[in-house]
């Protein structure tokens, strides 16, 4: 039987990640790009692989929407803690599942999804403006 390598890491990204574009072929081994979406956040993952994995990748989070700077900054340092914990590794998919649970939680974490109307939080994105009454939002997007 045959050690796993970042050929088959690559394989599984492909599968588990609809998102991964790989590079071209002189890019292959040395950078990897994952798109993700948890509902309305959307993000690029890029790994960059110099002496991976060996080496820990180096990560970084870009093209993000609906979240601020700040907790994807906060996310990415996480990601590459990780990374460093796991060098010597094939890592990368166990990384990439990690930085989609974070998203999703502060998905889960935005204040119209905790409360609703009748937690005095409204769906609508903002409670301003916003009428909550008998369990509804008057601008209609519950």
């Amino acid at each position: 039987m045959s050690a796993l390598g970042i050929d088959d890491e690559l394989l599984a990204i492909s599968i588990l990640f609809p998102g991964y574009r790989p590079g071209d072929e002189s890019e292959k081994y040395r950078k990897v790009e994952v798109f993700n979406q948890v509902e309305q956040i959307q993000y690029k993952i890029n790994f960059t692989l110099e002496g991976y994995p060996e080496q820990p990748a180096k990560i970084s989070i870009s093209d993000f929407t609906s979240v601020g700077e700040g907790k994807v900054k906060q996310i990415e340092t996480k990601a590459n803690e990780m990374a460093a914990s796991l060098a010597g590794e094939y890592c990368l998919c166990q990384i990439l599942e990690d930085v989609h649970a974070q998203f999703q939680n502060l998905e889960q974490s935005k204040p119209w999804k905790l409360g609703g109307c009748g937690s005095g939080g409204c769906r609508c994105g903002s409670n301003s403006g916003c009428q909550c009454g008998s369990g509804s939002c008057s601008c209609g997007r519950i």
